[in-house]
């Protein structure tokens, strides 16, 4: 398939695990309550090096992992991350024995990119919660429950068990869903219905796809333009007109009704050039408002028109329908 992301940011493999969260008041995060409370852990280190920049810490061995826990070292400005959205930062992971880093965002140049989690994620997605710009947060666990079950950090002896620390230095925060204002339905299309954690489905009445390209915005944001060669951060769910399946989604990969699934949503990033992505979505996005949710109705002329690139849930024919929340450009 050409719906691909591109690898716009740092990236760590991570699977969801549970975790045990609690309900703090923490001054520094607005009353906003982070996933967990600080611990003897995260006292016991000293975090040194200026925002933005390389990091260093500082704490006398061995580090207390019993608990997980997360501290805010610096409140941060604006709108607090919530459930879903996307949070950027410079990221280092320091090995909790010797303090040295095994990880950092500063080697490749990119921010890491995380969507927040509550208590249904890995600590590494749960410690964002609650993140705004110019947020920096320290947390302490160990690598299992700071990665997932399984995981592992390329390059580093650290075992599952081993303590790990994780600062962040959040640089942005992007809404996980669409933020403007709720449109009047298109009839030529399917009716857009909305969870309540944002994800939205899609309701088909059986009538006939529409022979070329459709448009129509059913949530208009209020932020700036797509324009060619951006690189813009979307939730995407793709169905297949005739069968009402779902062939390709960023919220999960089950049903367009359906919530999501153990590990959430993870949004994509795209680059918006000819050629890159299916002509119909690259056609659909363009001149749309960040903020915007759009539903794209695609013929297959404008799809997937070469049998030798088409996915095997697409037949001869079919169209395909798109719904679109346009969440910020990098």
């Amino acid at each position: 398939m050409r719906l691909r992301p591109i690898a716009a940011a740092a990236a760590i493999a991570f699977v969801a695990g549970a975790l045990t969260a609690c309900s703090p008041q923490n001054p520094l995060t607005d009353g906003c309550e982070p996933s967990h409370l600080p611990t003897a852990g995260t006292d016991q280190i000293e975090v040194t090096g200026d925002f933005g920049a390389p990091t260093s810490v500082d704490f006398q061995a061995p580090l207390a992992t019993d608990e997980q826990g997360i501290k805010f070292l610096e409140s941060g400005e604006g709108e607090r991350a919530s459930r879903g959205d996307l949070v950027f930062s410079h990221f280092t992971v320091f090995d909790g024995q010797s303090g040295e880093p095994i990880f950092s965002s500063f080697d490749s140049g990119q921010p890491l990119r995380v969507s927040a989690r509550d208590d249904e994620g890995t600590l590494l997605e749960s410690a964002v919660q609650c993140a705004a710009e110019g947020s920096r947060i320290l947390a302490v666990s160990t690598l299992e429950d700071a990665l997932g079950e399984g995981q592992a950090l390329r390059g580093s002896e650290a075992g599952p068990n081993d303590p790990v620390v994780l600062v962040y230095d959040v640089t942005e925060v992007v809404p996980g869903r669409a933020s403007g204002v709720p449109q009047p339905g298109n009839p030529e299309l399917p009716a857009v219905t909305v969870g309540e954690d944002g994800q939205p489905g899609l309701s088909f009445t059986g009538a006939a796809a529409p022979e070329s390209l459709v448009v129509s915005t059913s949530i208009q944001g209020n932020g700036e333009e797509i324009l060619p060669g951006d690189n813009v951060v979307l939730q995407y769910t793709g169905v297949v007109w005739e069968s009402g399946e779902v062939f390709d989604s960023t919220w999960n990969s089950a049903s367009p009704n359906s919530a999501p699934d153990a590990t959430g949503s993870t949004p994509a990033v795209f680059e918006l050039t000819p050629g890159a992505l299916i002509d119909g979505f690259y056609n659909g996005l363009m001149g749309q408002n960040v903020g915007s949710q759009v539903i794209i109705s695609v013929p297959q002329e404008q799809g997937y028109a070469d049998p030798n690139s088409r996915p095997p849930s697409i037949g001869e024919g079919d169209t395909l329908v798109f719904v679109v929340d346009i969440l910020g450009t990098l």
